[in-house]
């Protein structure tokens, strides 16, 4: 491996603007439908609870010596009966009277059981106050839960997250204006409640309840507040368990007010519509005869000639997703006609070409010819040739609009301009008028109330199954499939947030090191090594191949793989990672911090050259009370290159140049890109390429990231042809010496690194796009909260305790100052406190408060339901459950324990999370309200090599293109 030379941090801490993400509701939101009152006299009551049962068994000891004595023996029966009451708590004084004289019993021995049995009469009359408390104390609390529902922004929120919810919410508190306190925990409060907690807890994504826009870096973030550390001492193991007024609303200034200031409070509202239906209906469109002229016809870019034994011959992939390459014999008529579609640019255009006259037999099948053997027949039977190649996938017709700008409003006025109003026959009319009512309600989308989404919903539906059934998509009776129609965001304008860059620098440079440290847990890693053993022995060392033919070669074992066991060299760093977490001791908070020196010495080596020019993108929360200051929590890291910044500059329609500091405009300037910027100081740097196609989802659609894409069948990209590869001039070529699969331009010799800067989940793309980028590219999710990776380690407070039923913790893991892991406790299935039949409110409320204090567990934490798990743990959720969406729990607060109640009747495994940063430091604006919020930074790689080098020896396949490059 080539030496690698650590650099420090960049000066600049990383690159503008700074994605943004607060919580749609303030921090304290939650306050007034709390439970304090009865939750402090629940946790006095587990307090004398643990002090009575200590005192019954010092009383018992001392009963059962007194038993044994000479003068008791008279008397033994009785004082047996009188132990068994102090364990049971009953008729204590009654029996300690009849139980034997004074003086054999003794003064000391009377006045403690009179003591205990006073402390059983305390708990008695507190556990009675509870009682009547509880009800009167619920039913404000749903009150004040029900006043949230009110919040202009939040019911909107909820009528278009879940219109069924948002009338079972007005008809509950209907229901409680007629009958005040009647059913507080009734079902739509307590699914209110769910939706409260996670718009005050979570700054989720691109949503309704959050709202997302872009901070900057500045000298001055937190003048305001103060710039000394208030770290609370506060940890994941006992983390709030006392009931004061920091944990119920206080919220006091620390660390976060000098590193982070939110500055903005203007809402915008975006509509998008759902692209999966309207995708699908342009690429109908274009096969409409009457659009002939319009569309954009084209050879599929993967398209590639390849010689074999029968004779050159063309592969191509087939429509849709699966990733099948076909192939058709390379024939003079063919050539002719793929010359003709470059030629022409649209089906009419073609037409005209293959439908001319053929003009000598030396010019017909000439590429160059207007004349082809497929005219002899007329334009009919070229009309027949066409739409085969079009079935096929050879050649394709798109709408001319590009992926990154397909909408209901760009689809309708396109097709309005194409096609003159009395020119267009029903179908075209009828289309028009679904295209312009799924637009219109979408305008209507922006401003509508709470209740008007159910009908917005129901519209789009409608009108979007009407056009689907026009062009053939749908049968008459066939209905689309029920997915999201539109998405509601929330996007913050102006500065949402200043970063003081001096304050979050160190934090910064101990988070520029986690890529080292999870390098040999890249989930991908396996099959890549598994890919490169299965070619090169099909192949043979050296090999080149053209990337389609390597598509059609080992594609469906790609997709069909599952290899997970990590190689040799990966498994040697993991367990040389988690001897260092085992060897390090907890901190006084209970955290494992590892030194960032020691994880550089260890791991400052484990990426490989090729990533050096790789970026990556960390989705952090601010925590006050680090060591160095200023500390953040890890929840997320992601391929850098722009990867969620550029989604939110598309929501904001910003442009490229004022969102990004740029005043060129182009895609070259963004911070992203500043790797290519770089590039001369890199012998053979990557070419690192975006996809530009959107796969039917608007979570792809974003402001451009890197200066060239990868152009992919079924998609238009709106980028000058200069600047996008086509996969046919792509090879997969072995380095010999790397022992590594590159992915290379055949004309310029580059690497080239495929990237997928959308939001959509990478196993969702189509096999083509997965294999570019998951065997070529940079690992779009690198690292997640609560990464299953790290979850396992060979600490001894992970070993099993010695109560089997106990929940196990696992410690708080940071890298200096990052936060890689939260605290958490795994709940075996069966062991958390499910409530008994007919167990009282307050009984329950006491036992929950007791399993928790028992245990160390946090007033409030997040928690997981689990799925079921083979016999060697948890490995992590699968693409489709429901597991890695936590959920904000509140001891304190009634609606959200019914939330545990039932998670716990289930019987299945939980999981506890420390809700760490707590809610009271959260970054407050100049006013003092306080949201949750989350950044996303982009940073290099800060253990990028000075150089990299690589050379490859290769051999020719039965299977090549003209052009080699030299080296790759």
């Amino acid at each position: 491996m080539a030496a690698r030379t650590p650099r420090s941090l960049p000066a600049d801490p990383g690159p503008d603007p700074v994605g943004v993400r607060l919580a749609g509701l303030t921090a304290d939101a939650l306050d007034g439908s709390r439970i304090p009152l009865s939750t402090e006299l629940a946790l006095r009551i587990v307090a004398l609870d643990q002090a009575i049962r200590a005192d019954a068994a010092g009383l018992s000891e001392a009963l059962h010596a007194l038993i044994a004595t000479q003068r008791a023996r008279p008397f033994k029966s009785r004082l047996v009966g009188l132990r068994r009451a102090v364990h049971q708590g009953a008729r204590i004084r009654t029996l300690l009277e009849a139980a034997a004289p004074p003086e054999v019993i003794g003064p000391e021995l009377t006045d403690r059981i009179h003591r205990h049995a006073a402390h059983r009469d305390a708990r008695g009359e507190l556990f009675a106050q509870l009682a009547r408390e509880l009800p009167a104390e619920t039913g404000s609390a749903a009150a004040a839960l029900g006043r949230l529902a009110q919040d202009p922004a939040f019911a909107v929120g909820l009528g278009y997250a879940s219109p069924d919810l948002y009338d079972d919410v007005l008809r509950w508190l209907d229901r409680e204006r007629l009958a005040p306190g009647r059913r507080p925990l009734d079902r739509a409060a307590v699914r209110l409640a769910k939706y409260a907690a996670r718009a005050v807890a979570k700054p989720s994504p691109l949503t309704t309840f959050a709202a997302s826009g872009f901070g900057h870096w500045t000298s001055d973030a937190g003048a305001a507040g103060s710039r000394g550390s208030t770290g609370n001492g506060r940890n994941g193991r006992n983390a709030g368990n006392g009931v004061d007024g920091a944990r119920f609303g206080a919220s006091p200034a620390g660390a976060t007010a000098a590193a982070v200031r939110l500055e903005s409070t203007v809402r915008a509202t975006v509509v998008e519509v759902g692209l999966l239906s309207l995708s699908r209906i342009a690429a109908a469109l274009a096969h409409l005869p009457d659009l002939d002229t319009a569309v954009r016809l084209r050879v599929n870019p993967f398209a590639t000639l390849v010689p074999s034994a029968g004779g050159d011959r063309w592969l191509f992939t087939v429509p849709g997703p699966s990733g099948e390459v076909r192939s058709l014999p390379a024939t003079a008529a063919l050539a002719a006609i793929l010359a003709a579609a470059r030629e022409a640019g649209t089906p009419a255009g073609l037409r005209a070409l293959l439908g001319a006259p053929a003009e000598t037999a030396e010019t017909a099948g000439s590429v160059g010819s207007t004349a082809t053997p497929a005219v002899a027949d007329g334009a009919g039977r070229a009309d027949a040739v066409v739409a085969q190649l079009v079935r096929l996938g050879l050649l394709e017709v798109r709408p001319d609009l590009p992926d990154q700008g397909l909408t209901a409003s760009a689809l309708s006025a396109w097709l309005d301009k194409q096609v003159p109003e009395q020119d267009r026959g029903e179908r075209l009319a009828g289309l028009l008028d679904d295209l312009r009512a799924i637009r219109d309600q979408i305008d209507a989308a922006r401003s509508a109330a709470p209740a008007e989404h159910r009908g917005i919903a129901t519209a789009l539906h409608a009108r979007t199954a009407d056009a689907a059934r026009r062009l053939g998509l749908l049968g008459p009776a066939e209905e689309p499939d029920r997915g999201t129609r539109y998405f509601h965001h929330t996007m913050v304008t102006g500065t949402a947030a200043t970063l003081d860059r001096e304050t979050w620098q160190p934090a910064l440079a101990d988070l520029a090191l986690v890529p080292s440290l999870l390098a040999p847990f890249d989930t991908l890693a396996p099959r890549r090594a598994a890919l490169h053993h299965h070619a090169v022995t099909v192949h043979g060392p050296g090999f080149r191949r053209p990337f389609t033919a390597f598509l059609r070669d080992f594609g469906t074992w790609w997709a069909d793989a599952t290899t997970d066991t990590p190689t040799e060299r990966d498994a040697r760093r993991q367990a040389a990672l988690r001897h260092l977490i085992a060897d390090t001791a907890e901190d006084a908070d209970g955290t494992v911090r590892l030194a960032p020196q020691a994880v550089r010495a260890l791991c400052g080596d484990w990426p490989d050259p090729h990533t050096a020019g790789d970026r990556h993108a960390y989705y952090v929360q601010a925590l006050p009370g680090a060591p160095a200051g200023l500390g953040l929590v890890l929840n997320t890291v992601t391929c850098g290159h722009g990867t969620g910044r550029t989604r939110i500059a598309q929501l904001l329609g910003t442009p490229l140049g004022d969102t990004f500091g740029s005043t060129s405009g182009t895609p070259h300037d963004l911070p992203g890109a500043a790797p290519y910027a770089e590039a001369p100081q890199y012998a053979e740097a990557p070419q690192y390429a975006e996809f530009d196609a959107a796969f039917g989802s608007a979570l792809n659609q974003r402001v451009p990231a890197t200066p060239d894409a990868i152009d992919l069948d079924g998609s238009h990209a709106d980028r000058a042809p200069e600047h996008l590869l086509r996969p046919a001039d792509l090879e997969v070529v072995h380095d010999r010496q790397a022992q590594r699969l590159h992915l290379v331009h055949r004309d310029t010799g580059r690497v080239v690194r495929p990237l997928h800067l959308g939001l959509l989940a990478t196993p969702l793309l189509p096999l083509p796009a997965r294999l570019l980028v998951e065997a070529f590219g940079q690992t779009s999710y690198a690292f997640w909260s609560d990464w299953p990776q790290l979850w396992r380690s060979d600490r001894p407070d992970q070993e099993p305790t010695a109560d089997p039923g106990a929940p196990r913790r696992v410690a708080r893991l940071a890298l200096g100052s990052v936060v890689l892991r939260r605290a958490c406790w795994f709940v075996d299935h069966g062991q958390a406190p499910a409530r008994a039949a007919g167990e009282s409110d307050a009984g329950y409320l006491v036992r929950v408060h007791a399993w928790r204090e028992a245990h160390g567990l946090p007033l409030r934490c997040f928690l997981r339901t689990l799925t079921p798990r083979p016999a060697e743990g948890f490995a992590g959720p699968a693409l489709h459950d429901k597991d890695r969406k936590p959920v904000y729990l509140d001891f304190t607060h009634p609606h959200l324990l019914r939330v545990f109640e039932h998670a716990a009747s289930t019987g299945r495994p939980l999981l506890l999370t420390e809700a760490l940063p707590e809610l009271q430091d959260a970054p407050a604006h100049r006013d003092g309200r306080r949201h949750a919020a989350e950044f996303l930074i982009e940073l290099p790689d800060a253990t990028a090599p000075l150089t990299v080098k690589t050379t490859t020896t290769t051999t020719t396949s039965t299977e090549t293109t003209e052009r080699r490059p030299d080296a790759c």
